[in-house]
């Protein structure tokens, strides 16, 4: 089911978080960027079901990210899934549907295509928590001392 000016409200959002964000200190949450660490929490969560990680999922995710940091490189950078390209292209059609029958914003269809495509690996993946748990440095970091609940 399609969501009628969904890419409208999601511009739009970022539009206020921006504008907020400008306006105090405090971060503003959002589904994409680095304060939000859905990426990390997936991993810490197959991490935790292959027995890797002891501590609580919370102090995980954010020592991930802190590790990741550490070693200059970010949640992107490991491998992802992403949709299929039949999939990708229905999501589009889906989304250019919308926008031109419920949408009063001036955004034309080839800029909606360009926003799609220049933001679909961030939008439309997510990391392949399989995969990167197979490669050893990834699980010797969740086997070490930091992720087990015993102090270091």
């Amino acid at each position: 089911n399609a969501l009628p000016d969904a890419n409208i409200a999601c511009k739009e959002a970022k539009i206020i978080a921006h504008e907020k964000k400008n306006e105090s200190e405090g971060d503003i949450r959002r589904n994409v960027g680095e304060h939000f660490l859905l990426d990390h929490d997936f991993l810490v969560m197959e991490a935790y079901r292959q027995g890797l990680v002891r501590i609580g999922r919370h102090n995980a995710t954010l020592l991930l990210q802190e590790k990741l940091e550490q070693m200059n490189i970010s949640i992107i950078e490991l491998p992802r899934e992403c949709l299929s390209p039949e999939r990708e292209r229905w999501l589009m059609d889906v989304s250019l549907f919308a926008h031109r029958k419920y949408s009063t914003s001036s955004l034309s269809d080839d800029d909606l295509k360009q926003h799609f495509l220049s933001h679909r690996h961030e939008m439309l993946c997510k990391i392949d928590t399989q995969a990167t748990l197979q490669n050893s440095t990834w699980r010797n970091l969740f086997s070490s001392c930091k992720f087990q609940k015993s102090s270091c």
